[in-house]
């Protein structure tokens, strides 16, 4: 679903928002059905496709994604958190709405380092550094014990 939306928005092809919707709907029958634990999956779908519906109406993408990561982080999918706010960050870079953009790279910069996945962050560090805050990326896994989010990981961005 999450490449089906990417490449929707390289190409502006609709089969491939037609492919999203598709796989959205079919994880969130298989939610209902058979009470899986991918709520999280399926809430970031979701919030890709208010993300390609929603240039009109930024705060119901700010909560689709805010639902996602925060769902997320409660099951202890940090994983799935981190690519939340990476999604989010990149929406608001092509929405021009800079007021959220460092907020979600630099959350998705901290959950990545956090989850372990060091290669990721570095290359977000490298690609988005300017909207990341250079004293706050130095924070490690080895500074924090494993998941314990801080505060300002688990708010949403300031709607100032």
């Amino acid at each position: 679903g999450l490449i089906a939306s990417g490449l929707y928005r390289k190409t502006r092809r609709p089969g491939y928002r037609m492919k999203l919707r598709k796989m959205y709907k079919a994880l969130k029958k298989m939610l209902s059905i058979q009470g899986c634990n991918c709520r999280d999956r399926c809430l970031l779908l979701k919030a890709e496709l208010v993300s390609l519906q929603g240039g009109k109406l930024p705060h119901k993408v700010l909560g689709a994604y805010n639902l996602a990561i925060q769902t997320a982080l409660h099951h202890g999918q940090v994983q799935t958190a981190a690519l939340g706010c990476e999604l989010a960050g990149e929406h608001f870079l092509r929405s021009k709405k800079e007021q959220h953009i460092g907020n979600f790279f630099q959350r998705a910069l901290y959950l990545y380092k956090d989850w372990g996945c060091v290669a990721k962050a570095e290359y977000l560090q490298e690609c988005r550094s300017i909207y990341i805050d250079p004293m706050s990326s130095r924070v490690s896994r080895s500074s924090m014990p494993h998941n314990r989010v801080p505060q300002q990981v688990l708010l949403g961005p300031t709607t100032n």
